[in-house]
């Protein structure tokens, strides 16, 4: 029987050239995860790597709280059509987002959501009982 190498999940954290969305499986903080889905997964990013077809993806992380929202990235004024959030991951579940002063929202996976050159896109938990900070990393295609 093959052990399992945790230095694989790093590669979720690495900027990778691969559109999240389009994983076989997708998984939440708390989720089960089986070793047939993990390994799914990791298919679908080698045959991606070898057919040289995927953009690559930005990744910013951030320190989140319940109480404030943090910066999570300014999309420079160089880019063209601004940064899609492709996906994230935070150890607060599902964070509330704001683009500068604008007002607080959902975050709404079935949504691109794209911040234009010069924003700034803020992140917070939306659990008012996460009363640490939780880390946060955001992964954003650049147009």
């Amino acid at each position: 029987m093959k052990r399992f190498d945790p230095r694989w999940l790093l590669l979720g954290l690495l900027p990778c050239p691969v559109a999240v969305a389009d994983l076989p499986y997708t998984f939440k903080a708390g989720d089960p995860i089986r070793a047939s889905e993990l390994n799914a997964n990791f298919q679908y990013v080698e045959s991606l790597a070898k057919a040289g077809d995927a953009e690559l993806l930005v990744r910013r992380k951030a320190n989140l709280s319940a109480t404030r929202f943090e910066s999570v990235v300014t999309v420079p004024d160089t880019a063209t059509n601004g940064w899609v959030l492709r996906s994230y991951v935070t150890g607060c579940g599902d964070p509330v987002l704001r683009i500068d002063s604008d007002a607080q929202f959902p975050v709404n996976k079935d949504v691109a959501l794209v911040v234009r050159p010069g924003e700034t896109l803020y992140a917070k938990c939306a659990s008012a009982s996460a009363t640490d900070t939780s880390v946060g990393y955001f992964m954003f295609d650049e147009q």
